[in-house]
């Protein structure tokens, strides 16, 4: 949803690296994700939520903190400035062979510690949380546009599958031809919050290309997605798309307590 560029700063007092991160805006991808609050979410994260956040994290556990991103030196409606971590060791894992065991619970815990500050902080302060009311595919300004987008990409989905063997494929077909009329409606409905249930500051978009890994110290990045509602979201995105296939299947129970 941004162009990244990572720059090598010289100063007096040493070489500095950065990522800048720059909003998109040009062609129908910039015209479309203008009328979003994604990238406005996102320097809202950095410039005053993920700050007392963390200061929540300091105060009750100083023995055992862990930023939860990289620092943010700069932003504004355009472009962010953010620490590059590569220089001290992290670095993204590889999504096609996924997370082990080790790695899974290394998330499991910062994602825990991420929500648990956030009940916090909305606890002390709701009006922090104002503007990460609505998820990006609910958006009322791209609601249509994703209409179209999930009919497509349901559609082309649907077309690979039909060339798999039988015994693979067919089970799925049938389910995704009945889901594909109105699966944006369902995307919209199973990410809409109750505030009657258990919330905390989601993520959203919590799966591998967004965790950096230094040993066991794991930290966020991109929240263009984040979202006040239930913690069910993120932890069924790792679920879905991070864990490797073992580690689903013999730990679930573990991971999750």
């Amino acid at each position: 949803m941004s162009n990244l560029h990572r720059l090598l700063v010289r100063t007096t007092g040493g070489d500095i690296s950065i990522i800048v991160k720059c909003r998109i805006d040009e062609g129908t991808v910039g015209e479309t994700l203008g009328q979003t609050g994604i990238f406005t979410k996102e320097q809202q994260m950095y410039k005053t939520t993920l700050p007392r956040l963390e200061e929540i994290l300091l105060q009750g556990l100083p023995d055992v903190f862990e930023s939860l991103s990289p620092k943010c030196f700069y932003c504004c409606d355009e472009f962010l400035v953010i620490e590059d971590l590569s220089p001290l060791g992290y670095k993204m894992e590889d999504r096609q062979k996924g997370l082990d065991l080790t790695q899974s619970m290394s998330v499991m815990k910062a994602l825990g510690r991420l929500h648990a500050a956030s009940i916090k902080l909305h606890e002390s302060d709701p009006n922090e949380y104002k503007k990460y009311h609505v998820n990006f595919f609910s958006e009322p300004s791209v609601f249509s546009t994703w209409d179209t987008c999930f009919e497509v990409m349901m559609g082309i989905f649907i077309e690979e599958l039909e060339t798999w063997p039988a015994e693979e494929g067919s089970y799925y077909v049938e389910k995704l031809r009945d889901l594909k009329p109105n699966f944006h409606q369902k995307v919209h409905e199973t990410v809409q919050r109750n505030d009657s249930d258990f919330n905390v500051l989601a993520h959203a978009d919590c799966w591998i290309n967004n965790l950096l890994f230094n040993d066991a110290t794991v930290t966020f990045v991109d929240f263009q997605f984040v979202q006040f509602t239930s913690f069910a979201i993120d932890l069924h995105t790792l679920f879905a798309t991070t864990f490797k296939m073992e580690v689903r299947r013999n730990h679930r129970e573990s991971l999750i307590q």
